[in-house]
């Protein structure tokens, strides 16, 4: 877990399953992530997701609360063969957030 502010970085967790669905079932979400995001995206690919990836060892993948509510995912995807020592990292905030997040660092 890490947190800065109001912003929390932590393991994804059941309770997450019904605000992730309805965040990342957004069009707007879907064409700026890879592909493997399913569009539209359901209660139950929120549930698989949540179950694939809260106990992973090392985690990869974290939730983003921001004043306490799931607000999106951030995850590094580990490189291969040259670039074993290296990730990419992805992440995507759901669209109510989008303008909390600017005034946030305006106000700063």
């Amino acid at each position: 877990m890490m947190q800065n502010g109001n912003i929390l970085l932590r393991s994804p967790k059941d309770e997450d399953a019904t605000a992730l669905a309805q965040l990342a079932n957004n069009k707007n979400i879907f064409d700026n992530v890879r592909d493997v995001l399913p569009h539209p995206y359901t209660l139950a690919d929120a549930v698989f997701f949540i179950d694939l990836t809260k106990d992973k060892e090392p985690q990869i993948n974290f939730a983003i609360e921001y004043d306490g509510m799931f607000c999106g995912m951030i995850g590094v995807i580990p490189q291969q063969d040259v670039y074993r020592l290296t990730g990419e990292i992805g992440y995507w905030l759901g669209e109510p957030f989008w303008v909390k997040a600017l005034l946030q660092k305006l106000l700063q």
